[in-house]
């Protein structure tokens, strides 16, 4: 398991998604400490039971999160 400070994480996150998507996941941490974790996103929908919510998980035509309004 890989991890990185916060600062890294903003610096390196394609580099470190990347490592996510290939199984490895990579624990992101703030003052020392584990603050949030980036693992494939299949890993993520199969492990949490959020149904339908997380923008439709992803299942649209366009292959993109929802309708792109995320904020």
């Amino acid at each position: 398991m890989k991890d990185a400070d916060i600062q890294k994480a903003q610096a390196d996150l394609s580099a470190l998604i990347d490592t996510a998507e290939q199984g490895e996941p990579v624990v992101i941490t703030r003052d020392g400490k584990a603050a949030a974790v980036l693992v494939p996103f299949d890993a993520a929908k199969e492990h949490y039971a959020w149904g339908n919510n997380i923008y439709a998980w992803g299942n649209n035509s366009s292959g993109q999160l929802g309708n792109g309004d995320h904020g």
